[in-house]
């Protein structure tokens, strides 16, 4: 911060002596941030199926930008939920819930991920993959029955990254499809920070998440799928000693990060 005098800025820690100055001549610039943001919804629960595999659950959307901003500075921020597991039986997965941020009056949105299909060649769509942020994976099928991946749900105003869910075509094979990640069917999607994101739910194991936003695995027969990992909103800037509040605070690289898994307010 500098303050002001007619044209000559006098830094912090400067003496200012017995001088006379009029607050006519002196203004206060505040300081501007540049921040990098990523936003990710919850991820899915997989699908359950009696016989064969339940769908893999769809990775919430990776949603990410940069924009810089003038003090004083407040960001509003909630975190989407992943999906809860779904117990034995024939029941497609619960989708994740979606996360938000508000910069500037305008509000973000990285959609949840979709759940995972189940129902073995039900007359209905419920052995498909539910749509989301990426799409869940469809189920396994029998001789002459098939499935389709759930489609993806577009972040607001930024697309982000998601995929539609992997589909499964007429076979004895109880293997069911893969949750679509933000890289790809079932890949995950690496930030600035290094880490990988948004990983999609497996279509043979019911493992739980195995990344923030991914999606949980589909279950087979007397199982319960995994669940869906909880979204996150991550913010970063350029600074060794964090200068903003809000979230969980670490710095590496020389840089500040706030880190939000629960609602919370960047200040």
């Amino acid at each position: 911060m500098s303050i002001y005098l007619g044209n000559t800025a006098i830094g912090n820690g400067n003496y200012l002596g017995n001088l006379n100055i009029s607050d006519s001549n002196i203004f206060v610039v505040p300081p501007t941030y540049a921040i990098d943001w990523l936003l990710i919804g919850g991820g899915a629960s997989g699908g359950t199926l009696g016989n064969r595999q339940g769908g893999g659950g769809g990775a919430g959307r990776f949603v990410s930008s940069s924009v810089s901003l003038t003090s004083p500075i407040s960001l509003p921020i909630t975190i989407g939920n992943g999906g809860a597991s779904v117990s034995v039986g024939n029941t497609q997965g619960n989708d994740g819930s979606d996360s938000t941020i508000i910069i500037s009056s305008t509000t973000y949105t990285s959609p949840g991920g979709g759940g995972g299909g189940a129902g073995l060649n039900t007359p209905n769509a419920t052995r498909n993959g539910r749509s989301g942020g990426s799409g869940g994976g469809g189920a396994g099928t029998g001789a002459g029955g098939s499935s389709t991946g759930g489609a993806t749900v577009d972040g607001s105003p930024i697309i982000g990254f998601g995929n539609t869910g992997e589909s499964k075509g007429s076979s004895t094979d109880p293997v069911a499809g893969y949750g679509g990640g933000a890289g790809g069917t079932p890949t995950g999607l690496a930030w600035l920070d290094g880490i990988t994101y948004c990983v999609g739910g497996s279509g043979i194991t019911n493992s739980n998440a195995s990344t923030t936003g991914g999606g949980g695995g589909g279950a087979g027969s007397g199982q319960n799928s995994g669940a869906g990992a909880n979204g996150v909103c991550i913010i970063r800037y350029l600074a060794s000693l964090p200068t903003l509040t809000g979230g969980t605070i670490t710095t590496s690289g020389g840089y500040t990060y706030h880190t939000f898994s629960s609602d919370g307010t960047l200040n």
